[in-house]
């Protein structure tokens, strides 16, 4: 996955008020991706 494909999956989370889930996937974002 990319950055674009977990970013617009964290949106839909976020939009979806699953703010959990969204915090999840942007945890797991900021380790799989390159700072």
């Amino acid at each position: 996955m990319g950055g674009f494909v977990v970013g617009d999956m964290m949106t839909r989370m976020v939009k979806g008020k699953d703010m959990f889930a969204g915090k999840m996937w942007g945890d797991l974002g900021a380790e799989m991706l390159p700072h």
